[in-house]
């Protein structure tokens, strides 16, 4: 499939191979179809057969910041049910802030490893 210039400029060669690979193939030849399908067959066979990758600890940072800092989130939280029940329900908007507070901190304040980063002494 064949691009304009300044298709295959904005997008990069390798995005373009990925739509073609993608792209449905009933411009092709009932052979090239074949051969394509025979290709993807191999190469999930080979990604079969090969060795076990060991699993990184993906939830460790977040299990770091809720050990430390539980008792805020309850608060935070809590606070922002009760206050929405009985002040205003604006007072609820608290509970999605708290959760994108908390990925935030999370992200930025602790290591893979779940230790907190910074200036350690």
């Amino acid at each position: 499939m064949m691009y304009p210039d300044w298709i295959a400029r904005r997008l990069g060669s390798a995005f373009l191979s990925r739509i073609g690979a993608l792209a449905p193939s009933f411009h092709l030849s009932p052979a090239t179809r074949q051969n394509r399908t025979a290709n993807r067959e191999m190469s999930s066979d080979n990604k079969t057969s090969t060795q076990p990758v060991a699993k990184k600890k993906k939830m460790n940072r977040y299990k770091g910041l809720l050990r430390d800092t539980w008792w805020l989130w309850l608060i935070l939280c809590g606070g922002g049910i009760i206050a929405g029940r009985f002040v205003s329900f604006v007072f609820l908007s608290a509970i999605p802030i708290s959760i994108f507070a908390f990925f935030y901190f999370a992200i930025m304040r602790y290591d893979e490893n779940g230790d907190p980063t910074g200036e350690k002494m």
